[in-house]
């Protein structure tokens, strides 16, 4: 830390706390500074692979430990189960018959689904006009026909 610059001699009030606020603005400067260079040292010294808390999923880039965001056994860039979308039509089709009106959000949120997930199922309950949609993008509802 610096050593403080104050005089015993009476100061402009004005003059202090420019004094004060600098000596603060320095402090956090090399503060930061420090930390800068501890994380540097530190990331360069570290072992090589995922870090500690750390999980590599299939995909290999690590993540957080915890819950997926996907559906269990839905991977990226792979085809699903013609038995799984229709599941999914059933599912979302028997909702929007019980709840007309509602938006994909509340949808989504009353099946433990995700939007991305939904997209075929709609578009195929869609084109079979099973289901009408009023209003765009987030405001759409559904209703089934």
């Amino acid at each position: 830390m610096a050593a403080t610059r104050y005089s015993a001699a009476p100061v402009d009030p004005s003059i202090r706390i420019h004094q004060v606020v600098s000596d603060f603005v320095e402090n956090i400067t090399q503060l930061a500074r420090q930390v800068a260079l501890d994380m540097v040292v530190s990331a360069f010294s570290a072992p090589t692979g995922p870090a500690a808390g750390f999980e590599t999923p299939a995909g290999g880039r690590a993540r957080r430990g915890g819950k997926s965001t996907r559906a269990v056994g839905l991977r990226r860039g792979r085809r699903r189960a013609a038995g799984d979308v229709e599941r999914l039509k059933t599912r979302f089709l028997d909702h929007v018959r019980a709840h007309p009106g509602q938006r994909i959000e509340q949808i989504n949120r009353a099946l433990g689904t995700r939007t991305p997930e939904m997209r075929l199922p709609l578009a195929k309950l869609l084109a079979a006009k099973q289901i009408k949609t009023k209003g765009e993008r987030r405001a759409t509802t559904y209703f089934a026909t």
